[in-house]
């Protein structure tokens, strides 16, 4: 009885109670849709159809670059104290150190399951993208406008999205990397912070095609790289390699706790990084699928699902292998923020490679989701106002806070907006529900 009290005890928070409560609600929205539609997140060969079929040069933004940039969004740096935050380095390498290696078990298996949720995002953003320039923009907060006619909670959604990735998301990542290089080379955070918030602003400036073509460009190399790293990882490892998948699953469903965790914690926490990691739920990704010059809600639809996959499946268990083998339980960290476990198990395994591979890799994955999130913020400003004037400040206000995030620190503002998110993405699924008849087998 008090084995059982101890396993509960770190599981019942007010936060927690609240995202369990939410993720039942998504996960019967997972259902109920997955078999409305009969599975689409399963029909593999589709997908990979319809990924070929797109790969054409329409006019605008092509489902290849909406692809590049969906990943560049969501593979991030992360933080520990922010749930939502994209999981890759840091957000994934918590989550083992503080539930066990079983949390890559919960997160690869709810991935089949709740990846509905970003072809419901997609799809609808896709129905109701209004034309901007030559190019496209969309999102929740566009197929609640004009889906829904319900302007006021559209308006709500945007003005949140815009606070939660300006001063949230975006902040997150160069703060990643500023300590990063902080803890690895001692070098002067004001700096770092300049040069990122500059190099940040060249791209800003330039505009949306400017964005897809550097997520283009960076998501490929990145992944390859990441790739790497991990098959190098592996095969230095090989033999204890069944080890690892044995552990992952008897771990998944074991009480013996890590830390303070123990199954039920791990359960939480796998299928909230399952969920929110991919942002499935959320309905941001759904922001940049609208940008494609695709015609084919369903083919938009898959873009959500393949991106889902490939974070929570490819990343996910390529981060689980190098966090395993760096024996990582041995570490004793207070004040984590979760890219200090990465930086142990790429500098335990690989030496000083090890940390030039990393800083390679934490700068190209910060960067390129500190581009994607300002977009995120000019969509959401733009269901109000076109106005070059002010998406000049918008933009001018972003390099600030950019430079700002690497230098200061934000856990209260973070705190805060961890509640943002919750409502974001209540409101999303609660539109999804309201335009399920939109949504066609």
């Amino acid at each position: 009885m008090m084995c059982f009290f101890h396993i509960i005890k770190g599981v019942i928070t007010i936060e927690n109670v609240l995202w369990l409560i939410f993720i039942i609600i998504i996960l019967i929205n997972s259902l109920y849709f997955s078999l409305k539609l009969k599975f689409p997140q399963l029909n593999i060969k589709d997908m990979m159809k319809n990924l070929r079929e797109g790969t054409s040069k329409e006019m605008g933004i092509t489902s290849f670059e909406t692809l590049f940039m969906s990943l560049a969004s969501k593979i991030g740096v992360g933080h520990f104290h922010f749930p939502f935050a994209h999981h890759c380095l840091s957000g994934i390498s918590f989550a083992i150190y503080y539930a066990g290696i079983g949390v890559i078990f919960w997160i690869v298996i709810f991935s089949f399951f709740i990846s509905i949720n970003s072809y419901l995002e997609n799809y609808l953003a896709s129905l109701y993208k209004v034309k901007d320039g030559k190019y496209y923009k969309g999102g929740p907060s566009y197929y609640i406008k004009y889906g829904m006619n319900n302007k006021i909670l559209s308006n709500i959604y945007a003005i949140l999205l815009i606070f939660t990735y300006l001063f949230g998301f975006i902040t997150i990542q160069n703060n990643t990397i500023t300590k990063f290089f902080y803890i690895t080379y001692n070098s002067n955070i004001y700096i770092v912070s300049l040069i990122v918030a500059l190099f940040s602003c060249y791209f800003i400036f330039k505009g949306i095609k400017s964005i897809s073509s550097l997520c283009s460009s960076l998501v490929p190399v990145m992944c390859i790289i990441y790739l790497i790293v991990g098959i190098v990882v592996f095969t230095l490892n090989i033999n204890n390699v069944p080890r690892f998948l044995s552990d992952i699953v008897t771990s998944a469903f074991s009480s013996t706790k890590s830390l303070n965790a123990g199954f039920l914690t791990s359960l939480i926490l796998g299928i909230k990084r399952g969920i929110f990691s991919s942002e499935a739920g959320l309905g941001s990704g759904a922001i940049l699928c609208a940008c494609s010059s695709s015609k084919s809600p369903k083919k938009d639809g898959y873009l959500g699902v393949i991106s889902t996959y490939f974070i929570n499946i490819f990343i996910t268990f390529l981060t689980g292998i190098i966090v395993y083998f760096s024996n990582y339980k041995s570490l004793n960290i207070s004040n984590i923020n979760g890219i200090e476990i990465t930086r142990y198990s790429f500098n335990n395994l690989l030496g000083h490679f090890g940390d030039v591979m990393l800083l390679i890799i934490v700068v190209m994955f910060a960067v390129s989701s500190i581009i994607t999130g300002y977009y995120y913020c000019e969509n959401g400003l733009k269901l109000f106002t076109s106005k070059k004037v002010l998406i000049f400040i918008l933009k001018l206000l972003t390099v600030i806070v950019i430079f700002l995030g690497g230098v200061l620190s934000s856990s209260f503002i973070w705190n805060i907006i961890d509640i943002f998110i919750l409502i974001l993405s209540v409101i999303n699924i609660y539109t999804i529900i309201r335009l399920r008849n939109k949504i066609k087998e």
